[in-house]
């Protein structure tokens, strides 16, 4: 009996661990497309080649941040200190930046309503 609790406490707990950790979704077409027209210089590529890079290297330290829980003036604070610490290249800390700006809280379209 002690055996399948030392398993499950084992396995289980960090399973259920990684289950329950928040995840930051790749942005969707509809959200995309919102960006490209918000900013005529971006284009969807480098959004996600920036979400690529974010999702990848912030998330060896920490859990990911959600872009829409921090405004932008907050990420410009955030991101010079993150992007050293995860020693991104101007290329990449660029991209990330980006991608998380375009999804910052103040930045989140106002949903429309269907009248």
């Amino acid at each position: 009996m002690k055996k399948i609790l030392k398993l499950i406490l084992l396995f289980g707990l960090p399973l259920t661990l990684w289950y329950c950790s928040p995840r930051v979704l790749p942005p969707t077409e509809s959200q995309m497309e919102d960006v490209v027209n918000r900013y005529p210089a971006t284009d969807s590529i480098s959004i996600m080649k920036g979400y690529a890079v974010f999702s990848e290297s912030c998330n060896r330290c920490h859990a990911l941040k959600n872009p829409s829980g921090y405004s932008e003036e907050e990420w410009h604070k955030i991101l010079p200190v993150m992007t050293k610490k995860a020693k991104l290249s101007r290329e990449e800390t660029e991209l990330v930046q980006a991608y998380i700006l375009a999804f910052s809280k103040d930045k989140i379209p106002v949903s429309r309503s269907s009248d």
